[in-house]
């Protein structure tokens, strides 16, 4: 079995700033760290956003290193957890939209690429609660938290 352990986190330096972000992703297997990764985003950072891609990026590489083998997916963002497990199927009948709504929802496009994989992989997604002494949530959320906050100050100082 696989396990990947996913967050994302953003900062604004100012109040009408852009913010910028990171992603963060863990693969566990058998108990044991086999890869981990992080990534920066300078610009439209939103912290939903970077919960999103640090999940979509650990089911990604899972797929593409390890696709006969079943996964879960931890989380500590309900709202990922619930599209995943519930919302997406509603969201793909209403062509993407809000329930009751003409309104799109936040990042469609991302969550149409969570669709399509989605339809490649026999994944569980399970919620975990953020700051709660889990060893894997933990380490992906200082992943993500120290590849902001090195990139963040680098951005600055250049």
């Amino acid at each position: 079995m696989i396990e990947i352990w996913s967050d994302g986190s953003s900062i604004k330096r100012r109040r009408n700033a852009v913010a910028k972000g990171a992603w963060a992703f863990v693969v566990v297997i058998e108990g044991r760290e086999a890869h981990k990764q992080s990534q920066f985003y300078p610009e439209g950072g939103s912290s939903g956003k970077m919960e999103l891609l640090g999940a979509f990026h650990g089911l990604l590489y899972a797929y593409e290193n390890y696709s006969d083998i079943d996964l879960t997916l931890y989380c500590d963002s309900q709202y990922i957890v619930n599209g995943l497990n519930d919302w997406m199927h509603r969201w793909v009948k209403r062509d993407w939209r809000k329930s009751g709504s003409q309104e799109k929802i936040e990042h469609p496009e991302l969550w149409k690429d969570f669709y399509f994989l989605n339809q490649l992989i026999n994944g569980t997604y399970k919620w975990v609660r953020g700051h709660n002494e889990s060893k894997w949530n933990e380490i992906a959320d200082e992943l993500a938290n120290s590849t902001l906050k090195n990139r963040s100050h680098e951005n600055v100082t250049k």
